[in-house]
């Protein structure tokens, strides 16, 4: 199911690829930067467990790798590989762009929709 960004003139798809809305119906997904190929996807979702490690309050890993099952149900492996570029410091949506290679407003709406469906899943 799409996650339609706050200004309903793209929306996200579940595989993290972006698409455009125009009028009635939705053109096909833009081209992404991030790689499908399996090998890609599994270091996107081993980078965030590392990432997530690093946080003060951890995100420890274990010898069976379970982590990754778990992260792989929360996140998308495009969410997984922006996730895994934020830091805990306070930053805006250029700075994460600019370590994943997205565009800036791509990063703004993919960051958006990640937190809208966060605040859906606690309300």
């Amino acid at each position: 199911m799409p996650i339609t960004c706050a200004r309903r003139s793209s929306f996200i798809m579940k595989d993290g690829r972006v698409g455009k809305k125009t009028g009635k119906e939705t053109a096909a997904p833009v081209a992404s930067p991030f790689s499908d190929k399996p090998a890609d996807i599994d270091k996107y979702y081993d980078d965030l467990a590392e990432a997530l490690n690093r946080l003060p309050n951890s995100f420890p890993r274990t010898a069976s790798n379970i982590e990754l099952l778990l992260l792989r149900k929360i996140f998308s492996p495009a969410e997984a590989r922006l996730a895994a570029q934020m830091t805990i410091e306070k930053e805006g949506a250029a700075e994460i762009a600019a370590r994943t290679g997205l565009p800036p407003r791509e990063a703004r709406e993919r960051l958006i929709a990640m937190a809208r469906r966060e605040r859906q899943a606690h309300s």
